[in-house]
């Protein structure tokens, strides 16, 4: 039976010259070896494990290392019991009649000691974890609880700066829910709470307010807001996330924390639920001196990345309310179809309640009058001296209240357009032009949709904005939209990515500040474009609801990925040098913003095309923007890659070679050989080669000019230049696998492909159908050709 990674290391021996096994337990908290003095007995004896009843084995308080069963079935499973104490392995030995010198430099516990010898005995060392955990040192404890912090969601607790203005129930609305969520917490049976309501009827708000009446207590431990807009939306990050959170609430707990990480530095690079029951699970099997019941939000599950990463994290969530467990857990989710078969399973049956929020009844519109009722004054106060007391009618504002129909997120946008002071700066006149639209849209007061007026909202919004700003415009949303999985962008970076002014920028923003979050020009370079809500994301890319303002993702796309290969074509041609890099919008407080965009494209654009590329369906009809694309893609010099650059690039010539898009197969792949007809004489050996394969998995790069491998760092955040270093390979390892294919390793699926129609900017991609060889590896190599006619 072999260790846990959590087990001390352990010096063991067997004794030859008796019957019975015995072994020696020695704990340095304990006891002292050195001189004459001896306090408390300095050893313990228990027989060998192996002769002896499993009843009277030591059990380990180490943490398991089980995960719970998720993948696959998703059954609901109780956690794994606790390991018990492994049995001693037998080596190394400590042989018999050993003279042990006091210089040994092993720190264990005969450090120091002199003038004695150890025969026939088993020692087990415990001193390492011990000295670990007990003498670690603050900088060490401080720097796991920063590690957790920097794996976690930045901005997602409910008192972050990074959610202001956050969304809160007023007083006097959602007064019902918020009580009933209250008196649950007080006793939790069971002990998750599924808050559950459609889109736009504030949930986010409700668990806004629980959170914050929680925290005037102790017992809240920790919240979450999801939000795919603002970049938290990934799963791996929520265990940190909470960890983290627990570990400022709980002392006792943060100690495990900084042991956890201290002893298994890799745990963040293991699955969630290898996390979840290492971080939330096991450090709560057993009651805690500090121990008390502590409250866990999590809004906006359905904003998580993926279905199946939404579905996980519940059924993690699930293994963590058990009836014995101190946390209470609350989720806030729309009803999405996945979220709703999987609390319909059996396994769920007792172990969540139900708290429905209604889109519609009388508390609904009650508590959204008194919302619409608020948010009137408050405009009146700002606009005191052109707004008349009784201001808006009681007529107007019946009207607007038929018309919000329970939403929370209608109220708000509305409410947001009416008092927008960059609007001309006159609520009443904004006023009436929403009373307009309504009248248009909802004969009789009345429709089936009740998101008609909100639809008619945005409708006349975007309606402002001129008709020559609305290809800006959609290319900045589709921007946004595009990248919004992704790390947040500045509008700045977001501007020069996309070839915009400043001025261009703004004129096409400048009357939609009561749907978007725009920062001013002082913030440009820190702070993205944010919806202000999803509603507002989800109309335009519905056409049947947007109409003439629908979003083309698929169009866009291809027109942002040809500003992306166009940058990308001025990074090849300067190499290292940013300086001439041209910016359309440039802030002198910025003086590396060249380098700033040049790291965003290299790092980004085989990414976001491999992305469109893998959902392409040839019957879009966007001939010209594919044209545009391709245009600027065959300019690029092909022979100028750097690693990163070339990993992605043969990724593309890969899925450009099986003929989906023969149009850009036909542009770019001039030529096709075998290995054997192709010679290596015609690479350019001071350029930057890659080289990947699988069975076994291996990849790495060569070059002779080493400076040109500088390159390879020089635009990367994500992998630092030592870690590329660690993979530069020699000619002959390098060329090892192509040079097989060439002397008689046949291969009828390996191609080399010639690609770029400038003979000053070429390059070959070998290729293997990995897909229709599955016994045989994959291989793949990028090769950078010399300035001269292909030789084919």
């Amino acid at each position: 039976m072999g260790l846990c990674p959590f087990d001390c290391p352990q010096f063991t021996g067997r004794n030859q010259s008796t019957a019975s096994n015995w072994t020696v337990d020695f704990h340095p908290s304990r006891s002292t070896l050195g001189g004459a003095m001896i306090t408390n007995p300095p050893i313990q004896f228990w027989q060998d494990p192996a002769t002896q009843p499993a009843t009277k084995r030591k059990r380990c308080d180490s943490p398991s290392l089980h995960e719970p069963s998720i993948a696959g079935n998703r059954e609901f499973v109780s956690p794994p019991p606790r390991h018990a104490f492994p049995t001693p392995p037998q080596s190394p030995t400590v042989s018999s009649n050993s003279t042990l010198s006091p210089h040994s430099p092993s720190p264990g516990f005969f450090q120091k000691a002199h003038s004695f010898q150890v025969n026939n005995s088993t020692f087990i060392d415990h001193s390492t974890t011990v000295q670990t955990v007990q003498n670690m040192h603050p900088n060490t404890k401080k720097d796991a609880i920063q590690e957790l912090a920097g794996h976690g969601m930045s901005g997602a607790e409910f008192d972050s700066l990074a959610r202001h203005p956050v969304p809160r129930c007023l007083h006097g609305t959602r007064e019902k829910i918020i009580h009933g969520v209250c008196e649950w917490i007080t006793k939790p049976e069971p002990k998750m709470l599924w808050l559950r309501g459609s889109a736009g009827v504030g949930k986010s708000a409700i668990m806004q307010t629980v959170a914050e009446k929680s925290s005037q207590s102790a017992i809240l431990g920790a919240t979450l807001f999801f939000s795919r807009a603002n970049q938290r939306s990934k799963l791996n990050h929520v265990v940190p996330t909470l960890a983290y959170q627990l570990a400022t609430h709980i002392p006792s707990y943060r100690l495990d924390v900084e042991e956890l990480i201290g002893l298994y530095p890799t745990i963040f690079e293991k699955s969630v639920a290898n996390q979840f029951q290492k971080f939330i699970i096991e450090p709560f099997l057993a009651p805690r001196p500090d121990q008390q019941t502590f409250l866990i939000l999590i809004d906006g599950l359905d904003e998580c990345e993926s279905e199946r990463d939404q579905c996980e994290l519940v059924e993690l969530i699930a293994l963590a309310a058990g009836p014995t467990s101190p946390f209470v857990w609350i989720i806030s989710s729309r009803p999405e179809y996945h979220l709703l078969q999987l609390f319909r399973r059996p396994g769920f049956n007792g172990i969540f309640k139900l708290q429905h929020v209604p889109i519609d009844g009388p508390e609904a519109y009650m508590d959204v009058e008194r919302h619409l009722r608020k948010g009137f004054d408050r405009i009146q106060e700002e606009f005191s001296d052109m707004i008349p007391p009784h201001w808006p009618s009681e007529r107007q504002f019946m009207a607007i209240k038929k018309a919000t129909r329970g939403l929370f997120a209608q109220a708000n946008t509305l409410l947001r357009f009416v008092g927008d002071g960059s609007l001309y700066g006159d609520p009443i006149s904004q006023l009436e032009i929403v009373l307009a639209e309504l009248d248009k849209h909802q004969p009789n007061g009345c429709t089936e949709n009740p998101l008609a007026s909100l639809d008619a909202l945005y409708n006349h919004i975007l309606s402002t904005v001129p008709s020559t700003q609305i290809p800006t415009l959609q290319h900045i949303l589709g921007f946004c939209l595009l990248r919004e999985r992704s790390s947040s962008i500045s509008l700045l970076l977001t501007a020069n990515v996309l070839g915009m002014r400043q001025n261009v920028v703004y004129g096409a923003l400048q009357r939609l500040h009561s749907v978007l979050d725009i920062p001013q020009p002082q913030e440009a370079h820190q702070k993205p474009i944010r919806f202000l809500h999803k509603s507002f994301s989800d109309y335009l890319t519905n056409p049947k609801r947007s109409g003439c303002f629908f979003l083309d993702t698929n169009k866009q796309s291809l027109t942002i990925m040809t500003c992306y290969i166009r940058m990308l074509g001025v990074a090849l041609e300067s190499g290292d040098d940013t300086t001439d890099i041209p910016l359309s919008w440039s802030r002198p407080a910025e003086a590396d913003l060249g380098r700033q965009v040049i790291r965003e494209v290299k790092e980004n654009w085989s990414q976001i095309l491999s992305k469109i590329f893998n959902k392409w369906d040839p019957r879009h009809q966007h001939a010209a923007e594919l044209e545009e694309l391709l245009e600027v893609f065959v300019r690029l010099q092909f022979n100028a890659f750097d690693v990163r650059d070339a990993l992605g690039f043969i990724n593309i010539i890969n899925w450009i070679a099986d003929g989906t898009l023969p149009t850009m197969r036909n542009r770019l792949v001039i030529g096709e050989v075998l290995p054997k007809d192709f010679d290596l004489d015609q690479v350019d050996n001071t350029r930057t080669s890659v080289f990947y394969r699988t069975k076994p998995d291996r990849w790495g790069y060569w070059s002779t000019n080493t400076g040109s491998l500088n390159v390879a760092g020089s635009y990367s955040s994500k992998q630092p230049q030592h870690y590329l270093q660690g993979h530069l390979l020699s000619q002959h390892s390098f060329f090892e696998d192509f040079r097989s294919l060439q002397n008689g390793y046949v291969r009828p699926d390996v191609k080399v492909l010639i690609i770029g129609s400038d003979p000053s900017k070429r390059c070959a991609v070998v290729l293997s159908a990995g897909d229709k060889w599955e016994a045989r590896p994959v291989i793949r190599y990028y090769l950078p050709l010399r300035s001269a006619e292909y030789k084919g």
